[in-house]
């Protein structure tokens, strides 16, 4: 599967709210970013740990999934980066 593939099966998942398979097209060596680093607990990088806290939190407060609107996905062999709107921007980059 190519990166851009995974991507945006990634946002989709997101979007209709199956962790379950968001958790399945990440590596162990994923390296994820979120924006707002130092103003809120998951903003900036986030161990394996802190994202399956965040996506916890994410699947309870949204268990039918979130309202985003993906905006841009960027790829290389070994990165992606997922850019999606809802009130915030959030990014997702995962080492392949």
């Amino acid at each position: 599967m190519e990166t851009k593939e995974i991507a945006d099966k990634y946002f989709k998942a997101m979007v209709g709210g199956d962790f379950d398979q968001m958790a399945t097209l990440k590596t162990p060596d994923a390296v994820y970013w979120l924006s707002g680093e130092g103003s809120w607990p998951f903003g900036g990088y986030q161990s394996l740990e802190n994202q399956a806290k965040l996506w916890g939190i994410v699947a309870q407060r949204f268990p039918q999934g979130m309202n985003m609107t993906l905006q841009s996905i960027s790829s290389g062999q070994r990165f992606m980066s997922i850019f999606g709107a809802r009130e915030r921007i959030a990014a997702f980059t995962k080492t392949m």
